[in-house]
């Protein structure tokens, strides 16, 4: 299989480059390492805490009044507290920090389907909340 990364020469002008596999794995690395930090600078310039940002990016879009969002925060932080560490720490890095199930996986050196029940297991618990 051949790999191939896009860089740029000194003109600005984009070349396509053939490279190893652990080459081309650092650029994706990097790439998602860009894209989880764009996050985090989202979320500091937003000022919005934990709660605020899971609540804009998994409820519905309909705008909420201030005494619903203030309902959802602390449901959200009431479920957080009720969660496991491991529940709470795959919660965050899926949900708030973009970290695929896969890379999760990999982090924690387990399988793809005990992250997936770990982040199920929290959303179940914030919709029957």
């Amino acid at each position: 299989m051949k790999y191939f990364v896009t860089i740029e020469d000194e003109k600005g002008k984009k070349i396509e480059v053939e490279v190893t596999a652990e080459v081309f794995e650092v650029f994706e690395e990097e790439k998602k390492l860009k894209e989880r930090q764009r996050n985090e600078r989202r979320h500091h310039y937003d000022k919005r805490g934990i709660e605020d940002y899971i609540i804009a990016n998994e409820q519905s879009r309909f705008l909420k009044s201030a005494e619903d969002i203030c309902i959802d925060r602390e449901t959200i932080r009431k479920v957080l507290d009720r969660c496991t560490p491991t529940q709470r720490r795959r919660f965050c890095l899926n949900k708030i920090y973009g970290y695929r199930y896969e890379e999760i996986a990999k982090i924690e050196k387990c399988s793809i389907n005990v992250v997936y029940k770990s982040i199920s297991a929290v959303m179940k618990k914030i919709k029957k909340f």
